[in-house]
């Protein structure tokens, strides 16, 4: 069985002219952290989305976010921040109108390096709006998958079968 670790909704603030950096807190549950439940984390992943055309405009807006690990002062265990730091142009047939405007619909998907998948698309900000705060939904980080876990999670739910189908035998 892969353990997995579910993120909070991670808010990736994004202005009109520019995406600032946002912090990511990734924490497991408390019943995968112990000496026993070891949790692995990856270090990085990336995320690419990119933006379509939006009302009478023809530019489409290519973009990538890199989120990376930083140390922390605490030393807390199994706990890693991230910092989400995102950037992109707009793609036109005439590169001299290229601009690093922003539309502001996006959609995500995941990359091949990021562990797990975004299990949602990234809420779109109305149009009118200039200024607007997204939040990419939670993430699932699928953990190094242990053989030994498999075996003891089979041996575990057997034995909870069994316990089950002797109790009902015993009313």
């Amino acid at each position: 069985m892969i353990k997995r670790v579910v993120a909070e909704n991670l808010p990736l603030k994004i202005c009109s002219r520019f995406f600032e950096k946002a912090w990511v807190s990734i924490i497991p549950p408390a019943k995968d952290i112990g000496e026993e439940n070891e949790v692995f984390l990856p270090e990085s992943f990336n995320i690419a989305f990119h933006i379509g055309k939006v009302k009478e405009m023809s530019k489409c807006w290519d973009c990538s976010v890199s989120i990376q690990s930083l140390p922390r002062g605490d030393n807390k265990p199994l706990t890693l921040e991230y910092e989400v730091v995102a950037s992109g142009r707009f793609l036109n047939e005439d590169p001299a109108e290229e601009t690093d405007d922003i539309i502001l619909r996006i959609h995500v998907t995941a990359s091949s390096v990021l562990i797990g998948m975004i299990r949602e698309h990234i809420a779109a900000v109305t149009s009118d709006s200039p200024i607007g705060t997204h939040y990419i939904p939670p993430i699932q980080i699928a953990m190094k998958d242990d053989p030994k876990s498999k075996e003891k999670n089979a041996k575990d739910s057997k034995s909870k079968s069994i316990r089950k189908s002797t109790v009902k035998n015993t009313k």
